[in-house]
């Protein structure tokens, strides 16, 4: 027994997301990893190939086998990925093995346009080139660990904070038309005032003072782009499969107080799913 298509439902909206490309075959053998970010197809082509459960596209093809494949396991300790075949061999793919092996000087720093570089590609929406960020990111734990807590929890600065600090003030001002004012400043501001904003309304505030919080956070929620989602869920998925204690207390910070209310509930998915995680050998 086979299939011949394979798409995704979305369970929250109902909605049949199809892949972007189609299996070139038929498909024997379909498998999710630990995270259910990536999907493996194994078929009668003798490939395994890798989609992006949130684009739909193709991520990468593996090739090794000289008969179908029918059977696939991802490895819930690590990036690998274990492939059964009617010739009756099992390959086992190391993503970030082979991320490594294609790329030269592993061993020396990147230079700071080329991090910046794989920070771009990680919003990319060809996820070919997305996942070579994940998984050049994952061959080099010292400096992806700062690096990706610089860009995901920036530091707001003194003058940054003072004025987030005024218009917060002026949510509860007695004039309506400064209210507004400060409402549609604040969701300018966008994420990186969410979390402070979050907490502002927690702290004994008034009803007003809640109601419009809330109302701003919606309205950020709604203007994340397309763009960024991947971004942060790409690079959630380096930080869950790096075994570094600096990336679980990464994750953790991102759960307690990252920017936005769809990066905290991811990476506390994140978390819980490292916490999980058997032990490898």
């Amino acid at each position: 027994m086979y299939l011949t298509h394979v798409g995704f439902y979305d369970l929250g909206s109902g909605r049949l997301r199809p892949l972007s490309e189609k299996p070139r075959s038929a498909t024997y053998a379909m498998v999710f990893s630990p995270g259910e970010r990536l999907l493996a197809v194994g078929g009668q082509d003798q490939r395994v190939t890798l989609y992006e459960w949130l684009t739909g596209r193709e991520v990468a093809t593996l090739s090794a086998h000289r008969g179908p494949v029918s059977a696939l396991a991802f490895d819930p300790t690590g990036p690998r990925l274990a492939a059964g075949s009617h010739d009756t061999t099992i390959v086992v793919w190391d993503f970030a093995g082979l991320e490594r092996r294609r790329k030269a000087g592993t061993d020396k720093p990147l230079e700071k346009e080329a991090m910046d570089g794989l920070w771009k590609n990680l919003a990319a929406e060809d996820a070919a080139k997305g996942y070579e960020a994940v998984w050049t990111l994952r061959s080099r734990p010292k400096e992806a660990i700062p690096f990706l807590r610089d860009h995901l929890m920036p530091e707001p600065n003194g003058d940054w904070l003072r004025r987030f600090q005024s218009l917060v003030r002026d949510l509860d001002a007695e004039k309506f038309d400064t209210r507004e004012k400060a409402s549609m400043e604040l969701e300018k501001l966008g994420e990186a005032a969410e979390p402070l904003l979050h907490r502002a309304a927690a702290e004994g505030a008034s009803a007003e003072l809640r109601r419009r919080v809330t109302a701003i956070e919606e309205a950020v929620a709604k203007g994340l782009p397309e763009s960024e989602r991947r971004r942060r869920s790409r690079a959630l998925e380096v930080l869950e499969t790096l075994e570094a204690a600096e990336a679980r207390e990464l994750l953790r910070s991102l759960a307690e107080k990252g920017p936005g209310a769809w990066l905290r509930e991811e990476a506390a998915a994140a978390l819980a799913r490292k916490r999980d995680k058997p032990t490898g050998p």
